[in-house]
Formats: C-alpha cells, structure tokens, sequence
C-alpha cells in the first residue's frame, strides 16, 4: 500500500497535472489518500512528483490499523448493547487479548485522528494586520491618487527612500546617524614585548626594527604588553601601552618617545571627504 501526502499547491500546475490530483483523491495541501502499490498508480504520481510525497506503508502496521478499526467497532457495538439491553454474564464475549489492549488501541487512534496538520496551523488573532487597500476609487479615503498628492516625482514609482531631489541627503550630511571615516586616523605597527624578548636586542628603535624587518619603512611604532621582558632594553618608539611601560620599567629599561613626523600639528588627512576642512 502506498500513502500519497500534497504537499505542494495546485496553484499555477498544469490542466493535467490537477487532473491527476483529483485522480489521487487529493486537491489540497495536506491530504493524503492510500491507494494501492500498482504501476499505474506510480504512473499517475510520475505526473506530479513535485507536488505529492509518497510513503510505502508496511504490510503489518496495516494489519494493526485494521485491528484498531475493529476494536473501535466492538466497543461501540458493546455501548449501545449496554444501553439499549441489560447486561447478561452470558452473553459476553470472551477475547484472546489482555484486558487493557482495546482501550489502549482505541486511544491511539483516537490521538492519530486529532493530529494537527499544516494547514491547520494559523497566526493567533490580531497578531497579523490586514493591509490598507489604496487606489480602489474616491469613495473613501486613500483614493484616487492613493495618499502621494497630484502630479510630481513623489507621486511617480521607483524613487529612492531618502532621496532628496540631488542634494546631500540627510543620512550622508549627518555622520553620526551611521558613522564616518576619519580622515585624521593615526595608525600604529605593533611590536609586543614578547617579540622583543626574541629577537634578542637591547636597543629598539623604529630604524633598527626596520633593519631586522620587523616593521615596515615609515610605519609609526607602538610597544603593547603581550609577553614580559627579562632583561633591561631601551626602547625609543612613537607609543606605548600602559602595560607595556610597566613592564619595561620594571625590568630596568628606559623608555623615550619620538615625536611624530607632523609635530604637534594635528596629522595630514588620507583622504578628502567633508570632514577635512573642520
């Protein structure tokens, strides 16, 4: 036996297509039918195998459904004889099942019968708004023209959120709203004090660090703390870190800082852009 699901809808599928659904038993998404295992039925699932999913059913689960149908069926017949005839002690049937099984049975498919599917699932009430419909004619409001005036670009389709007619628009006049590149932006090439404790050398400066190919030409230098230091070292950079100045003083090193190549002028700007001149 095959159990054959839609899963898919039969919107926008072929004259034939929906043909073979309703040949199925189906026509909406969710239902399924069990129909034999022949040809001619996988010939008609063939037809539409991105609408429907296809389940073989085992031959002993049919066995235990069709056990489940009929004791569903004797326990009803057992209640209406109950409540139309007087019980006799007699005329009760005797079963090779345990006591216990039918109810058990009847509750499982009770359970199957009450499973919920996809297309019963629905958004709690209020949850989704319903649109405003505009431009459905001038008996109320959001009419005619829908809300965007007579004539003009706004009244017109495809015009961009924010534009501003071919002005700087307000999101790039103001850089707060989304950020900014600074154009004064001074950036350092780190050297760490473990890196000093490798290479072995008593004096750093940017030209001997240079020469052992530890930074690059013209780059400013700044020392940062990782690692530690077991030996005095002078070390002449452009910056340090304050866990890093500890370290190096604390190891008996003495520290100078260089003074930038621009003085204490504020740094040339990298790029122009409308912050440059504030």
């Amino acid at each position: 036996m095959l159990v054959v699901t839609q899963v898919r809808s039969a919107i926008g599928a072929k004259p034939k297509q929906r043909g073979t659904l309703r040949a199925l038993g189906l026509g909406r998404i969710g239902r399924c039918n069990t129909l034999p295992d022949r040809h001619e039925i996988w010939g008609m699932i063939h037809r539409v195998p991105h609408l429907v999913k296809v389940e073989k059913l085992d031959p002993e689960a049919t066995v235990e459904a069709s056990k489940v149908t009929t004791a569903q069926v004797e326990a009803t017949s057992k209640v209406v004889d109950a409540d139309t005839e007087p019980e006799d002690a007699a005329d009760v049937e005797t079963t090779d099942e345990p006591p216990g099984v039918e109810d058990d049975l009847v509750a499982e498919a009770t359970e199957t019968s009450t499973m919920i599917r996809l297309h019963d699932l629905a958004p709690n009430e209020g949850a989704r708004k319903q649109a405003r419909r505009v431009a459905r004619g001038i008996g109320g409001r959001k009419g005619k023209t829908a809300g965007r005036g007579m004539k003009g670009q706004r009244a017109r389709s495809k015009v961009a959120v924010g534009f501003e007619g071919g002005q700087m628009p307000l999101l790039r006049r103001v850089p707060k709203w989304r950020g900014f590149t600074n154009p004064f932006r001074v950036e350092y090439q780190a050297i760490n004090l473990d890196t000093i404790e490798a290479s072995g050398l008593d004096e750093i400066s940017p030209e001997v660090l240079l020469s052992r190919g530890l930074v690059s030409k013209g780059s400013l230098v700044k020392v940062l703390g990782r690692g530690s230091l077991s030996r005095p070292v002078r070390v002449r950079v452009h910056a340090l870190s304050q866990t890093a100045e500890a370290a190096i003083e604390a190891a008996g090193g003495s520290i100078e800082i260089v003074s930038k190549p621009w003085g204490d002028r504020r740094p040339p700007h990298g790029s122009f852009n409308q912050h440059t001149n504030r």
